[in-house]
C-alpha cells in the first residue's frame, strides 16, 4: 500500500495541533514503514488485570484472519502499557484515555483513525481496521488528485469514508467543495448540520442555510423538510431545558406533521415514535403511548412487530 501523499502531507502540517509523535525505542520500525510505505496498526494494551486486553492479545492479535488480513496491509506494533515514565509519555502523546485500543498511523507515525477494542470476533476486527486503511488510502488519493475534479457522486462516496478518521479536516475539505458543486442537498445537510452543533437556530447563518435547503425542495419531494425538522428538534431538545419547553422542543415535528403529514405517509410514523419516544423520556406514559399507538398505526409492514414490542415495553413501564 502506497502513500504517496506530497499534498496531504502538507494539508496536515498546516493544521493547527496536528504534531508528529515519535516512537519511543520503535524508530526501526517507523523506517520500515516509511520504506515499505505501510501504515502502522499500533496496538495498546495495559499490563493490568484487563480482560479485553487478554482477548486482543490472544484471540485477536494471534488469530490466522488478522495475520491474514492486517499484517499484509501494515506493519502492527503491540504496546503494553505499564506505568513507568516512559509509558505514561507515551498515552500523553498519543492521547490514550483507555485501553485497549488500535490506534491507525500513516508512515510517518501520523494518526489517521483509532478504534477501542470492547470485544469482537477476529474476522470482524480484521476486516474494520482493513476498512479504515482502505479508506483513508481512497481519501488520500481524492485529495491528491484534487477534489474539484470529482462529481457529486464521488464526493459523496470520498465523504462517506473520510467519516470515520480521527482527522476531521478531511470531511471539512470536501464538504466545502460538495456544497459548491452538488445539484442535491447531501451536502448542504451535512453543513446545516455542522452549524447547529455551534450556532443556534435563529442565528443568521444557521437560518440562511436552512433557507437554501428549504428553497431546494420546496414540496418535499426529496424529504429535505423532513431532514430539515429533525435537526431542529435535536437542536431544540439539546438547548431548550425546563418548565413549558416541551411544545417548543416538538414544535418542528409538529409543524411537518401539520403540512405534510397527509402527503408523506411514508415518514409519519418515523415522527410519531420519535414523538413517543421524547414523552417516555419526560415520564409523560400516557402521551408516549399515544403517539406509539400512532406510529404503529402509519408504519409499513416491516416495522409493525418492532412497534409493538416497544408498545408493550410502555405498557410495562411502572
Amino acid at each position: 500500500m502506497h502513500y504517496p501523499h506530497f499534498i496531504y502531507l502538507i494539508f496536515l502540517l498546516a493544521i493547527p495541533g496536528f504534531c508528529q509523535f515519535h516512537f519511543h525505542g520503535e524508530t526501526l520500525l517507523l523506517e520500515q514503514a516509511q520504506k515499505a510505505h505501510r501504515p502502522i496498526v499500533a496496538v495498546f494494551l495495559t499490563e493490568k488485570n484487563c480482560p479485553w486486553s487478554e482477548q486482543l492479545q490472544e484471540e485477536i492479535l494471534s488469530s490466522s484472519f488478522f495475520k491474514e488480513k492486517v499484517e499484509q496491509e501494515a506493519l502492527v506494533w503491540p504496546v503494553i502499557l505499564g506505568e513507568n515514565a516512559e509509558d505514561l509519555s507515551l498515552e500523553k502523546a498519543y492521547g490514550i484515555q483507555q485501553c485497549p485500543v488500535m490506534l491507525l498511523l500513516d508512515p510517518q507515525g501520523k494518526e489517521f483513525a483509532r478504534l477501542a477494542y470492547e470485544g469482537g470476533d477476529p474476522l470482524g476486527v480484521s476486516s474494520q481496521v482493513v476498512s479504515l486503511i482502505n479508506g483513508f488510502q481512497e481519501v488520500c488519493k481524492a485529495v491528491d488528485l484534487g477534489l474539484y475534479t470529482l462529481d457529486e457522486q464521488q464526493l459523496i462516496r470520498v465523504y462517506r469514508q473520510a467519516q470515520p478518521l480521527s482527522q476531521p479536516y478531511f470531511c471539512q475539505a470536501i464538504l466545502e467543495v460538495g456544497v459548491q458543486k452538488e445539484s442535491g442537498t447531501f451536502f448542504l445537510l451535512k453543513k446545516y448540520a455542522e452549524i447547529l452543533r455551534k450556532c443556534k437556530l435563529k442565528d443568521p447563518i444557521a437560518l440562511k442555510c436552512k433557507q437554501q435547503l428549504l428553497r431546494k425542495d420546496p414540496d418535499n419531494k426529496q424529504g429535505v423538510h423532513f431532514e430539515v425538522a429533525l435537526l431542529d428538534f435535536e437542536k431544540k431538545k439539546m438547548t431548550l431545558k425546563g418548565r413549558g419547553s416541551d411544545e417548543k422542543v416538538l414544535a418542528p415535528l409538529l409543524k411537518y406533521l401539520s403540512r405534510f403529514g397527509k402527503t408523506d405517509t411514508q415518514r409519519v410514523w418515523r415522527i410519531e415514535l420519535l414523538i413517543a419516544e421524547f414523552f417516555l423520556s419526560k415520564h409523560a406514559l400516557h402521551k408516549a403511548l399515544a403517539h406509539a399507538t400512532l406510529a404503529y398505526e402509519h408504519a409499513p409492514e416491516s416495522k409493525k412487530l418492532q412497534l409493538l414490542q416497544t408498545l408493550s415495553y410502555m405498557r410495562g413501564t411502572p
